[in-house]
């Protein structure tokens, strides 16, 4: 799965390319923008936060974690972007398409499935992050055995009245956090893929006697951010999968593939980033 550059060294959007010059009726409605006006502004809004989140990562990876505050606010900040990017296919593309055929109304089906699982994970923190208080924490990770090291993130929710605890809607049961680079390489990813079966849903739609679509910008101005997060290489715990959904770059081409994580061995020391709360007495760090 791949996706093209601009000169620049941009991705090019699937779904903005696929859109130019079609007759397909995405029209607004009365209380709704335009898909091509609300896709485009959400990825612009993404670049800083993006740009913040892999700057910082990258000076934490270097630097034993010692701007974790930091790269925990870049990266909550980079979740509602993120979320609101995935909203926009996820949610206001389906209700703009109007299949006429079978075969139409199941590429939208299967577009939601598809959109539904990528925006999964990135929605979910977000909600229990904006809505319902949950917190997160920086984690550093040491290997005792052979010296590797990771930022992490640990996501934490109150109960039992006076208790911060591991929130096990985000972790499921692992007691490691979760490694942020990773976590990068994962959300960039699932971004670029919705984009993609966005642009493929447009490609199994027939042309109607509507006005043809403009033709917008089709580059992401994500490019210079997304190959600083390539290059930095994940670290896993013994309770993660040795592989994860990444981005290579490679000549002229951006791949969404498969990545490799480095193991941080079997013993792994954590220190954690913790702020005392008043009428909090009970905290989990794993």
């Amino acid at each position: 799965m791949d996706l093209d550059l601009s000169d620049d060294g941009d991705p090019k959007s699937s779904f903005l390319c696929a859109c130019a010059g079609r007759r397909i009726n995405l029209g607004a409605a009365a209380d709704n923008p335009h898909p091509l006006q609300l896709i485009p502004a959400q990825w612009r809004t993404l670049r800083p936060s993006l740009l913040e989140f892999v700057d910082g990562l990258a000076l934490a990876e270097t630097s034993g974690g010692s701007n974790g505050p930091d790269v925990v606010r870049s990266f909550r900040q980079l979740i509602y972007n993120a979320t609101e990017l995935f909203d926009g296919y996820a949610n206001l593309l389906p209700t703009r398409v109007q299949p006429r055929t079978k075969a139409e109304k199941e590429a939208v089906a299967d577009f939601r499935r598809t959109a539904r699982d990528l925006r999964a994970f990135c929605a979910v923190l977000c909600n229990r992050c904006k809505h319902q208080g949950a917190q997160m924490t920086f984690l550093w990770a040491a290997s005792a055995s052979i010296g590797r090291t990771g930022a992490r993130l640990l996501v934490r929710s109150y109960g039992g009245g006076n208790a911060l605890l591991r929130d096990d809607t985000i972790h499921k049961g692992a007691k490691a956090g979760l490694g942020f680079v990773r976590l990068g390489h994962e959300l960039a990813h699932n971004l670029l893929r919705i984009d993609r079966a966005a642009g493929a849903l447009i490609g199994k739609l027939a042309d109607d006697a509507s006005e043809p679509m403009e033709r917008v910008s089709a580059t992401l101005p994500i490019g210079d951010a997304l190959r600083r997060l390539a290059a930095l290489r994940a670290t896993r715990h013994a309770d993660e999968t040795a592989m994860h959904h990444g981005i290579v770059f490679s000549n002229s081409k951006l791949l969404l593939v498969r990545v490799a994580a480095d193991s941080l061995g079997p013993e792994v020391n954590m220190t954690a980033n913790i702020t005392i709360e008043s009428g909090t007495h009970h905290y989990s760090v794993a």
